[in-house]
């Protein structure tokens, strides 16, 4: 191992402009790729705009003005209306045959 005689020789010393070439390169594809993924952005979302229809009322999408509006509590009276509770009868359900096999 030999050590060079003088301490300012070019393997120890920083190539002069460093900050130049590499730094400048580095920050010029950064802030070019931000403005770039930007502007690509951009036009995506005005792209999806323009594909999307917002209708504003309910006759330009052809529903019924005059339905009447359900809440959940009627819903479940209709359904439990229909439903006969004094006449029933307790009827297993049949399972499969490999059903026995993994219990």
């Amino acid at each position: 191992m030999s050590f060079p005689s003088r301490p300012g020789s070019r393997r120890f010393r920083l190539p002069s402009g460093s900050l130049l070439r590499v730094g400048a390169p580095m920050m010029l594809a950064v802030v070019g790729g931000s403005f770039a993924l930007s502007m690509f952005t951009d036009v995506g979302i005005q792209q999806k705009d323009k594909r999307r229809k917002f209708y504003r009322s309910e006759s330009e999408l052809g529903l019924d003005h005059e339905r009447k509006r359900s809440s959940l509590q009627e819903e479940l009276e209709k359904t439990v209306g229909k439903i006969d509770l004094e006449h029933w009868e307790m009827k297993r359900v049949e399972r499969r045959q490999d059903a026995y096999e993994q219990v």
